[in-house]
C-alpha cells in the first residue's frame, strides 16, 4: 500500500510581510517588593485576575505583555514573532534588574505555540532567574507551576 504524504504547508504558513504591524503592550500592573514575579502572556486571550489570584500575595510583582486585541489568530507574521522576542527579552532583563538574580518568575501564558517555544528559546540559562511555566486549572482554582523552564 502506497502512503500519500500531505503538503502542510497549505494548511499553515505565514502571511507575507505587510506594513501594518501589531505593537505589543508591556506594563507592570502591581510593582512589589518579593521575589515572585507573575508574567502574564495574553496574546491569544486575555487572563483576568480570577485567573491568577491564587498567586498573587501583597509583596509580588505583575507584568504583562499582551496586544490591543488578544485573539487565536493574532500570530499571522513572522515580524510579530521576531517583535515578541525582542520584548520578551527586554522584558526579562528589566525583571532580573529590578527584582535580583534570586527572583522567580512565574510565566503564565495565553500564546500560540510558536510563542510559547520562543519564551523557552530565548532563555539565557547562566544568567536568567528560575522561570516557571504555569497552566490553568479550572478545578484546582486557577493557575499552577508545571515546569522549571531553566
Amino acid at each position: 500500500m502506497k502512503e500519500t504524504l500531505q503538503n502542510t504547508s497549505k494548511t499553515w504558513s505565514w502571511q507575507e510581510d505587510s506594513s501594518v504591524e501589531l505593537p505589543y503592550l508591556v506594563s507592570c500592573e502591581q510593582d512589589g517588593k518579593g521575589e515572585v514575579v507573575l508574567l502574564k502572556l495574553a496574546i491569544s486571550d486575555t487572563i483576568e485576575y480570577d485567573k491568577y489570584e491564587n498567586l498573587v500575595s501583597d509583596n509580588c510583582s505583575i507584568y504583562q505583555i499582551t496586544v490591543s486585541e488578544a485573539s487565536p489568530h493574532f500570530l499571522k507574521l513572522k515580524r510579530q514573532l521576531e517583535i515578541f522576542s525582542y520584548e520578551y527579552r527586554k522584558l526579562l532583563n528589566q525583571i532580573q534588574a529590578k527584582h535580583g538574580k534570586n527572583c522567580k518568575i512565574l510565566i503564565l501564558p495565553a500564546v500560540p505555540v510558536s510563542i510559547a517555544v520562543e519564551c523557552g528559546r530565548v532563555i539565557l540559562p547562566t544568567k536568567d532567574p528560575e522561570i516557571y511555566a504555569c497552566e490553568y486549572y479550572r478545578e484546582k482554582g486557577g493557575f499552577q507551576r508545571v515546569l522549571k523552564i531553566n
